[in-house]
């Protein structure tokens, strides 16, 4: 697997023990950590739409903080049966991890 880091001498990429000195495999041959390039494709990617996107991510990070605590809220609107903002981010984030505990378990036994 090529590693662009590595080929242009940007970090170290042997792996070391606490001993100071390089791991090795049984073969004798030394440990490298190599960085995969979906991952350098997905950072690269990140930082391109960050950019393009003028920095919403950073930005709107107070408007979300505003929106889950209901600054937006309406006093006055209050319908029987109605969900709060935290409350709807609560469950879906509850659904979202109920599934993913729900599909871990059957990765784990199909495998």
């Amino acid at each position: 697997m090529f590693d662009p880091f590595a080929f242009l001498n940007l970090y170290d990429n042997i792996i070391y023990g606490e001993d100071g000195l390089p791991k090795t495999k049984p073969n004798g041959d030394v440990n490298t950590m190599r960085i995969p390039f979906i991952v350098i494709w997905l950072v690269l990617g990140a930082i391109f739409f960050t950019i393009k996107m003028g920095f919403i991510n950073f930005r709107g990070v107070k408007h979300a903080l505003g929106l889950v605590r209901g600054k937006y809220d309406d006093p006055d609107h209050k319908e029987k049966g109605e969900v709060s903002h935290f409350q709807a981010l609560t469950t879906a984030l509850s659904g979202t991890v109920g599934l993913g505990n729900i599909a871990g378990v059957a990765v784990a036994v199909s495998t």
